[in-house]
């Protein structure tokens, strides 16, 4: 393989690394009830509840579609992906992704002149790069 091919190859790790779903469906207790979402009968043409809302309609519209979306699409990509992808991938994906949270901390602590808090960010964030 050429040194091109290394980076191609690198670059659409990465990528497919990225596009995964990388979240995961919470663990509900044994008396817990799984939510449900229905539409409202009562929801008037205009948009203006008694409330006088004028984005009530819009929202509760988007809520259902959301809750539509996350029930028949998000969520069987979560399950799909924690049933294929081994437990020790889906822990390196959480910590690619919290070392990356490392970064905006490190910029965010040199804005604001903590050096200290700057200095002991980018070590951790060294370590872990040489751990995990």
């Amino acid at each position: 393989m050429t040194h091109k091919s290394y980076i191609h190859n690198i670059i659409f790790f990465f990528a497919a690394l990225i596009l995964t779903a990388c979240s995961s469906t919470p663990v509900l207790e044994k008396d817990a009830v799984e939510p449900t979402v229905s539409l409202p009968k009562d929801i008037p043409d205009n948009g203006i509840s008694k409330n006088n809302n004028p984005w009530e309609g819009f929202n509760r519209h988007m809520y259902y579609f959301n809750a539509k979306a996350d029930q028949y699409v998000i969520l069987p990509v979560v399950n799909g992906y924690q049933w294929v992808t081994p437990e020790i991938v889906q822990d390196g994906v959480t910590n690619f992704f919290s070392n990356l949270g490392e970064i905006n901390t490190f910029f965010n602590s040199v804005l604001q002149l903590k050096g200290e808090r700057a200095l002991v960010t980018t070590c951790l964030l060294q370590i872990r790069l040489l751990v995990y």
